[in-house]
């Protein structure tokens, strides 16, 4: 949201027009839709009868990351989409509604929690992203004592190594995690956990692994090794790390049809590059990228080729060209390129099932168990996990107490 429209009393009249819209649904549909039950039905009605101080506490007391996800949500395939006026073909501009209340509590300060309980239990996180915050704040306000670790320097994951920052300022990743530090939970960043096993012995009631998915995967054609042919998550990260360093194509071919995909496409775009086409081996109604970011990423100027398979990368040192074969009919298409990207999936660096054990108190959150890669998501998956881990810490109480 531009920083001018927060005072501007023209918009203000256009966020409650939108808000009075609102058909006040018995059981609103959207407030079902939305994974993170961030429950939009009850802060528009607030904001609707001009309690906005109500509307930021329903968001903060469900969603830790407010702020974040009316940035990054694609609010169309929940909370949105599920709105009783799409019938009317005019839905509620339910994200628009979240960012103006995000921005306005920055002035406001709403607290999260009103009151906290005390529970001498310990719980452990490994990860500081969406879903490693979300059961954080879950087990604070059940009284737990919680650590979360964080290998990197900063905190907060994928929202600050891999989402473009023309999508979610580093800012507003601080601002919330920030919040999250003044309910009392501790983060120690630089700090890599092996092991989950070593929490216990620490002393910890309970380990939630919620580290996401860091690696991604290649392809096993010819070229692969030629310098600028790099992996869509690294090269993400780098461009948030040192951007001016970084080499940037003019002819860019990105291979994946998912949001990070889209992501790296239009990152390419807005490095300067020339030409960015993706190719994706299914149709594009298969790509599992969200509607909003593909509508961004042509809008953006990005080429999207589809039903096409890679074959080899050409050149002596560098990428110079790539082909492809189409799995339409037998004919192939070679392509000017001076970054090839991969963007095909990620998997987690290490593997779950050795690591997880229940019975010994030692859970997973976030991406590396959810189909569904989104921070809504993770944010569900961080509160539920939360919950078997005070479902956990009670019965192993019950029985040792």
């Amino acid at each position: 949201m531009d920083q001018s429209k927060k005072t501007d009393k023209n918009f203000e009249l256009v966020i409650r027009e939108e808000a009075s819209r609102c058909l006040l649904c018995h059981d609103a549909p959207c407030s079902k839709a939305c994974p993170a039950g961030t429950n939009p039905a009850k802060f528009i009605r607030s904001l609707r009868f001009e309690n906005p101080k109500g509307a930021i506490e329903t968001i903060k007391a469900n969603n830790v990351l407010g702020g974040v996800c009316s940035k990054v949500c694609p609010s169309k395939a929940y909370c949105e989409g599920a709105c009783s006026r799409v019938d009317l073909k005019t839905p509620i501009k339910i994200k628009m509604l979240q960012e103006y209340l995000m921005e306005l509590d920055k002035t406001l300060n709403v607290p999260m929690l009103r009151e906290r309980k005390h529970v001498d239990k310990k719980v452990g996180i490994v990860g500081s992203g969406p879903a490693g915050l979300a059961a954080a704040v879950e087990l604070v306000k059940e009284g737990y004592n919680v650590t979360v670790y964080e290998r990197d320097e900063k905190l907060g994951g994928y929202l600050s190594y891999g989402i473009p920052s023309d999508r979610l300022s580093q800012e507003l990743v601080d601002h919330e995690i920030n919040q999250v530090k003044e309910l009392g939970v501790e983060f120690k960043n630089n700090t890599k956990v092996e092991n989950p096993n070593d929490l216990l012995s620490d002393g910890f009631d309970a380990v939630i692994w919620a580290c996401g998915l860091h690696k991604g995967k290649t392809l096993n054609i010819d070229g692969t090794n030629l310098e600028n042919v790099e992996i869509g998550v690294d090269y993400l990260r780098k461009v948030k790390e040192d951007a001016k360093n970084l080499y940037a194509g003019k002819n860019v071919i990105v291979i994946g049809g998912g949001d990070v995909a889209m992501d790296v496409a239009r990152t390419a775009k807005l490095r300067g590059a020339e030409n960015v086409n993706i190719l994706y081996r299914r149709t594009e109604n298969e790509m599992p990228a969200y509607i909003d970011e593909k509508v961004e990423t042509k809008e953006a100027g990005v080429n999207i080729f589809v039903k096409f398979k890679p074959v080899s990368i050409e050149g002596n040192s560098k990428v110079e060209k790539a082909t492809f074969e189409s799995l339409g009919n037998d004919t192939t298409i070679t392509m000017k390129c001076d970054q090839y990207i991969l963007a095909i999936s990620q998997e987690s660096e290490r593997n779950i099932e050795d690591l997880v054990d229940a019975s010994k108190g030692i859970f997973a959150a976030g991406d590396v168990v959810s189909s569904d890669k989104t921070v809504v998501y993770a944010i569900k998956s961080g509160k539920e996990v939360a919950n078997k881990v005070i479902e956990y810490v009670n019965n192993t109480c019950s029985v040792k107490c």
